[in-house]
């Protein structure tokens, strides 16, 4: 496969997962607060729409260019196999900090959730 075909199918695949996003984003609010107005939600994905097509094509075609190029080499892992590797004291490190700032995440999200109820 070109990379252009793979780059193309790509967009493809992600504008057809941000359709499917919009469509839910439709059902969920037209679920959570139903009225016979549904002129806010068209705007919302209308601007929503205008201003993030670029970019979900963009990183579609980019995802799509970089598996073809990954997978079109003779041995697609031969590349990770010999990357450098961390020592454990480091992938430990980075292993809390990941969890301290989930734990942080998580705590902000109770606070705010205890002062607005």
């Amino acid at each position: 496969m070109s990379s252009t075909r793979a780059a193309l199918r790509g967009t493809i695949v992600a504008l057809l997962s941000y359709v499917v996003f919009i469509a839910l984003f439709i059902v969920q609010s037209q679920l959570s607060d139903p009225s016979p107005v549904i002129g806010w939600v068209l705007l919302v994905v209308s601007i929503g729409s205008f201003t993030m097509f670029w970019p979900v094509a963009l990183a579609g075609a980019l995802a799509g260019w970089l598996l073809c190029r990954w997978s079109c080499q003779a041995d697609p892992w031969d590349w990770l196999l010999n990357m450098p590797r961390i020592t454990a004291r480091a992938a430990n490190l980075s292993i809390n900090v990941a969890a301290l700032i989930v734990l942080l995440n998580c705590a902000a999200g109770l606070l705010l959730m205890r002062v607005h109820p």
